[in-house]
């Protein structure tokens, strides 16, 4: 009898769980509708662009499955601007040969830029630093020390990323928290691990703008800036 007890309420904590959790991200994405609807963006809760192949690069090119959901699209301070809940799954064999199937979160927020930059990753250390390594990417340190202990920088041009990491950038970067981005063709993107925040939508959008406005003239003349942005969805993969 006990041990059908404890069964039972084995069982009575796993359903809790699971309606907990499903309350929680239902709550998430009306979250979600909510700012949507209050920017003036559009919300589908499926992807209707095949968003998981538009870019090449971290997180886009591990694993099976891949998939795009809860897109939000629009335009945020006159950029495109697109952010979805991306997953994909990875196999894995323990001793015994049992497999088991991991699933991978990101929240992906991502803005159109004026035109396409090479490459450049801005983040913590971690997998993120070993992906610039693969690429043939190194290390640069800026002149700000803060925000050298704060962020990893790497691109293939040391100079372009001093250029486009100012000394105001770099100032805001560190006042509005922690991010990891990369730019990849004509869009900066972030992601994180995780699903999409109403709130981290805005933060990071905020931010991904404020490091495409800093980027000086020079730079996007240099770059063949042309006067029709690219939209996120368009950006060219790398």
């Amino acid at each position: 009898m006990f041990a059908f007890l404890a069964i039972v309420a084995i069982i009575g904590l796993v359903v809790t769980a699971a309606i907990y959790s499903y309350k929680k991200n239902q709550a998430r994405i009306g979250a979600l509708v909510s700012l949507a609807h209050s920017k003036g963006w559009q919300f589908a809760p499926h992807d209707p662009f095949g968003l998981p192949g538009r870019w090449g690069g971290a997180p886009f090119n591990a694993g099976y499955d891949r998939r795009a959901a809860n897109v939000i699209t629009g335009e945020h301070d006159g950029k495109p601007f697109v952010a979805f809940d991306y997953s994909y799954k990875e196999d894995s064999r323990d001793s015994e040969g049992k497999t088991t199937t991991r699933t991978y979160c990101f929240a992906i927020v991502a803005l159109g830029m004026p035109c396409a930059l090479p490459e450049l990753h801005v983040g913590p250390e971690g997998v993120f630093s070993r992906i610039g390594r693969v690429m043939g990417m190194q290390d640069i340190e800026l002149e700000s020390e803060d925000f050298n202990r704060a962020f990893r920088v790497r691109c293939p041009n040391p100079k372009l990323a001093t250029d486009i990491l100012s000394p105001r950038t770099m100032e805001a970067l560190l006042a509005n928290g922690k991010i990891r981005f990369r730019m990849v063709g004509s869009d900066i993107l972030a992601y994180e691990n995780g699903n999409l925040d109403a709130v981290e939508v805005l933060r990071c959008a905020h931010v991904l703008s404020e490091v495409i406005d800093g980027v000086p003239q020079f730079v996007w003349r240099d770059y063949g800036l042309y006067d029709r942005p690219v939209t996120p969805s368009q950006g060219n993969a790398s």
